[in-house]
């Protein structure tokens, strides 16, 4: 599967790099974020109406966090997060 080599292949860039098996939490996504961002400003510029507008269309991206779509909000569609709150001085799932 492509995304497990790009996956794979970033992480031992990072470990080349750092020195180290640990990757930051953020890494990938910026990682990503930027070259979602790069491409999209080879095709279309420095106009952020139409990167603004390329953004939208970003559906089934492969990067190293994984596969990446965002809505017609500009939102990630597939984003993986659990809601937490505080009762009696404990974060519960919600």
């Amino acid at each position: 599967k492509l995304a497990d080599k790009v996956i794979s292949a970033n992480k031992a860039k990072m470990e080349a790099k750092t020195g180290s098996k640990e990757v930051s939490v953020c890494t990938p996504q910026g990682y990503d974020n930027v070259h979602i961002i790069s491409e999209i400003m080879k095709r279309v510029g420095t106009d952020s109406e139409k990167i603004k507008n390329e953004l939208y269309k970003v559906n089934g991206y492969q990067g190293v966090s994984g596969e990446i779509s965002l809505d017609n909000n500009g939102d990630l569609m597939t984003a993986d997060y659990v809601t937490k709150v505080v009762q009696d001085g404990k974060a519960v799932v919600k």
